[in-house]
């Protein structure tokens, strides 16, 4: 009996210590999961025109040429449509920066940002924020209340036109796959015509070829009954 009981609770504690491994392995490859998730959940903007590192520069672009126009005349109108200009430019810039954002306030949290490209977030950050309170300023002096909706017209005008672009970009798709579709018809058409001429020649050539050994035939006969 107490060698029963011994084997008994080895049992245990073998089914035991099984589990924990079990389990053990189930969340460190959660862990790891998780953290190739977090890994990839932080895109950083690419090097070019519209990272954020450049981001002061292009918004001061857009300040300087409403800046520009606005030395030159006193004319609200014309005023006006330079400012929803210098609105739609922020906006274009602006908006793939705020959707990368959160990403990569998370991905910070995570350790996965350098510190360089995370001080150059934040002072883009500060900069867009200061430039909306001086956009919507100017926007309520050229135009009482313009100033609480100026961005969001800007956001609507910039979503047209990338959608605009977007079915232009899908009609030349359309266009050039349709071109090469009709391309690709005319080589298949032009394959199978040379591919007929090539069997018309070959059985032209096949029946000059019997023809001759009929007249060859014909011609040995005849000496045969002389």
């Amino acid at each position: 009996n107490h060698s029963t009981n011994q084997m008994q609770a080895f049992s245990f504690f073998l089914i035991f210590f099984l589990g924990c491994v079990i389990v053990a392995i189930y969340l460190l490859r959660w862990f790891q999961r998780q953290q190739a998730q977090d890994a990839l959940m932080w895109q950083p903007i690419p090097r070019s025109e519209d990272t954020y590192t450049l981001l002061p520069k292009r918004i001061q672009e857009e300040k300087t040429r409403y800046d520009q126009t606005k030395a030159s005349t006193d004319d609200k109108k014309v005023l006006a449509s330079a400012l929803m200009k210098r609105a739609m430019g922020d906006v274009a810039v602006i908006m793939p920066f705020e959707r990368a954002g959160e990403g990569i306030v998370r991905a910070k949290q995570k350790g996965f940002v350098p510190d360089s490209d995370w001080i150059a977030f934040i002072q883009a950050q500060q900069f867009a924020m200061a430039e909306s309170v001086e956009l919507r300023g100017e926007a309520e002096f050229l135009r009482e209340g313009w100033g609480e909706v100026i961005i969001a017209q800007a956001v609507q005008l910039v979503l047209a036109g990338q959608q605009r672009q977007m079915e232009q970009e899908e009609k030349q798709r359309q266009e050039k796959e349709r071109l090469r579709a009709q391309v690709q018809a005319e080589k298949q058409k032009q394959a199978e015509e040379q591919e007929k001429k090539l069997q018309a020649e070959k059985q032209a050539k096949q029946a000059e070829k019997i023809a001759q050994q009929l007249i060859q035939e014909e011609q040995n006969q005849k000496k045969k009954t002389k």
